[in-house]
């Protein structure tokens, strides 16, 4: 087409010059005929450069160029809505729901998705469609009702493009649950994991629920009637263990203030949250070498505050009080929950840091490796009673998991009441820094 034309226009011109001029008895006509020739190919290459684009984009409609999930949630989504795109992304199907996230690993970190990181569709793709395999998605745009996630996706179509490269642990665990007659009447736990919503609650939230619950009741004698399940919308992922009620905060303040009309000076407190950790500017009291933020436990469409959790902490009356925290930006939570001299603060990263899963296992990383400290058999060996006295110690245990830690997190250690956190080794009880009572047992 062009290029044909191009080259009718300029070959007579070229043609009909006198051989004597191409031949240089005129020189300044040499050049302009050399000019001419030049532009003539420049030309020639730039319109079937130019035919190529338009030839090989032919028939491609502007729906089916695939775009990506944050383009499609950028400043200008409203103008979107209604029309027809295709999207591309990971597929997860979490909680009866499917999505497109923009990156596998998300679901390994303990923070929630950021709007440009996932795309609600409105229905499931079928049940052999593949987990964490890339898709494209093409469909309708609608607006949200929930203000947060401002659109989700019609499939009317859809393709798998690449399959899972490496697939996280992404399911439910099952622990075999034998419950001992006996049961001690001084221990009391409350366990919490609020999820934020259907598409962040992943199954390793669960899954540690479950592993806690366990160790507490078979291996520590936890009686199952002073263990409070704070979880989701109130409704397990399977039977496995109790759900006392939803995760909210009116929730968890009605049980901790109970706890604090029955519990006494005798008892042993156990507080374990394992979920997303959100953190904002702060509006209390933060130290100088704190960065300014609040840190929060993500509940069910709510949060905890680290103050409001201390506030309800203030007066449950305990010998010990066992706090352990997985989630992003925990060790935030130290300074707010130092009020009292008896409690042992165990978070999963620093205030700075995100907690993750462990790479392996449908688990937090720090909650894996904490747990299976206590049940004193890890890979067959009771490797964290370094004083080898058949218990396994808070500091032990402690110590054991922040060696096997994930490089990304670094967990952190408080029991002097200073409000700083710290790391690596802590002593195993007899010192006036932290460590004084790393020698408590669950």
């Amino acid at each position: 087409m062009f290029p044909c034309s191009i080259t009718r226009m300029f070959l007579p011109i070229i043609i009909n010059l006198p051989i004597n001029e191409i031949n240089g008895v005129h020189m300044e006509r040499g050049k302009t005929i050399q000019l001419i020739l030049v532009c003539a190919v420049v030309l020639l290459l730039v319109l079937n450069v130019f035919q190529f684009m338009v030839s090989s984009n032919d028939g491609v409609k502007q729906e089916d160029v695939p775009i990506q999930i944050a383009d499609l949630k950028g400043d200008d989504w409203e103008s979107l809505v209604g029309e027809t795109v295709t999207v591309e992304g990971y597929y997860v199907k979490n909680n009866g729901m499917g999505m497109l996230i923009s990156d596998p690993y998300l679901t390994q970190i303990r923070r929630p998705l950021n709007t440009s990181e996932f795309l609600r569709i409105d229905n499931p793709l079928p049940d052999d469609a593949t987990q964490f395999g890339k898709y494209l998605i093409k469909g309708e745009v609608f607006e949200s009702a929930d203000v947060d996630e401002k659109v989700y996706l019609g499939t009317d179509k859809y393709s798998l493009e690449l399959l899972p490269l490496l697939e996280p642990p992404f399911y439910i665990i099952d622990v075999p649950m034998l419950i001992p007659p006996e049961h001690s009447a001084t221990k009391y736990a409350v366990l919490i994991s609020g999820g934020v919503n259907s598409q962040n609650a992943w199954p390793s939230f669960w899954n540690d629920l479950v592993l806690v619950y366990s160790v507490l009741v078979q291996d520590y004698s936890y009686d199952p009637a002073n263990i409070f399940v704070i979880y989701n919308d109130g409704v397990g992922a399977d039977g496995q263990i109790p759900v006392d009620c939803s995760a909210s905060a009116a929730h968890i303040t009605t049980i901790l203030n109970n706890l604090s009309e029955v519990m006494t000076t005798e008892d042993t407190f156990f507080f374990y949250a394992t979920d997303h950790g959100t953190c904002a500017p702060s509006t209390g009291n933060e130290p100088s070498n704190d960065q300014g933020n609040d840190e929060y436990i993500s509940l069910w469409h709510d949060v905890y505050r680290d103050d409001q959790l201390n506030t309800n902490l203030y007066n449950i009356k305990c010998e010990k009080a066992i706090i352990i925290l997985d989630l992003c930006y925990s060790g935030g939570f130290t300074w707010d929950l130092k009020a009292h001299s008896n409690r042992i603060i165990m978070t999963a990263c620093l205030e700075s840091q995100g907690a993750v899963d462990n790479p392996n296992f449908p688990n937090g990383d720090f909650t894996y490796n904490l747990i299976h400290a206590f049940q004193k058999s890890y890979w067959g060996y009771d490797i964290a009673d370094m004083d080898f006295n058949g218990k396994v110690s808070l500091a032990e245990a402690f110590n054991f998991a922040a060696i096997t830690s994930v490089s990304c997190q670094t967990p952190t250690y408080d029991d002097n009441g200073d409000g700083v956190s710290h790391s690596g080794f802590i002593p195993n009880g007899g010192v006036s820094d932290d460590g004084r009572l790393g020698n408590t047992y669950l």
